[in-house]
């Protein structure tokens, strides 16, 4: 059976009474596409506020009422979504956590590398998981591959946001809030049910630092760093996932904003505890724990998409990876 999606070919298997493709759940692709242009269109304005308006934008972004608001707005569409069945990433409970001009690099990325990893099943290690949006992500570009993939989401959805004097972003603690009684967790759990993709996700609910040690070695093909943003827990989570990773395998990243040439290293140095700051040589914010750890764990400039990077484990070390995709 195939169905056609903008125009685009879908095969599709039977199992039992429901039609998957590749292991979503074919009547959930539109669910999701259509929920992707809501977000899409959010992320897109807040994007051309913070390019064109830079002062209103760090304005509302400090203020922790009016981000407060702005979370509270996709209040009656969260539930609109739990009550249609329909995957929700939206600005309430801050789900939509992986920005849509990444989204490409990330799946474009995971499709070549499956179809140059052609032998056995194509395993995943998400490192800060949410509400879901990047496992979709990575679900939506496996869909077209014949291939058996787990995607395996590690994280402890609980509060872990430090106190900080001046935060320039309030959105941390309306993540702190979303946090409590379980909420997040259980977004987590409806959104991936309602993509139709369960059985591909394994979440392991727990700090990176228990978890890790636990899983199995060289036994991943690509590993997605997005916890913490803290340098304490990005080094520690590089660290950890180094010997989990098989050789050739991709270790990729969120949230590298700005890397250590293009930015005050010192400052960053001096700030790396902190989750968001300005960098005074750019005057563009950026996540020095994120910067300054991978830095230090690679010793050189990694390939970079967005704000995406990635590198591939070699024999030698550490090789960089085409982001070239068109």
């Amino acid at each position: 059976m195939k169905l056609y999606i903008n125009k685009t070919k879908v095969n599709l298997r039977k199992n039992g009474s429901d039609s998957y493709v590749h292991g979503l759940n074919s009547k959930n692709l539109f669910r999701i596409e259509i929920d992707n242009r809501n977000t899409l269109m959010s992320k897109s304005l807040s994007a051309y506020i913070k390019k064109n308006h830079k002062l209103l934008f760090y304005k509302f972004v400090k203020s922790r009422f009016l981000v407060n608001i702005l979370s509270e707005l996709g209040f009656f569409r969260y539930c609109f979504c739990l009550l249609q069945n329909k995957p929700y990433f939206g600005y309430y409970l801050m789900a939509a956590q992986t920005w849509e001009t990444r989204k490409p690099c990330m799946q474009n990325l995971v499709k070549r590398e499956i179809l140059s990893c052609k032998k056995g099943e194509f395993r995943i290690l998400e490192i800060g998981s949410w509400a879901g949006n990047s496992a979709l992500t990575w679900a939506e570009a496996i869909r077209d591959s014949e291939r058996k993939c787990e995607i395996v989401c590690v994280d402890p959805w609980t509060p872990y946001v430090k106190p900080e004097k001046g935060m320039i972003n309030k959105a941390p603690m309306i993540m702190e809030k979303a946090l409590k009684n379980n909420k997040i967790f259980k977004l987590f759990q409806h959104n991936i049910a309602a993509a139709g993709i369960s059985q591909m996700v394994t979440p392991l609910r727990g700090t990176s630092d228990n978890i890790l040690p636990t899983l199995k070695k060289n036994s991943f093909n690509l590993a997605f760093v997005d916890g913490a943003h803290y340098y304490s827990n990005v080094i520690r989570d590089l660290q950890n996932t180094k010997i989990l990773l098989k050789e050739g395998g991709i270790l990729c990243g969120d949230d590298l904003d700005l890397q250590s040439h293009e930015v005050d290293l010192d400052y960053a140095q001096a700030n790396k505890e902190i989750n968001l700051v300005i960098d005074p040589k750019t005057g563009k914010e950026f996540h020095p724990g994120v910067c300054m750890a991978v830095h230090n764990f690679f010793q050189k400039s990694v390939s970079a998409c967005n704000g995406f990077w990635a590198m591939r484990k070699t024999e030698n070390g550490w090789q960089t990876v085409d982001m070239n995709f068109k």
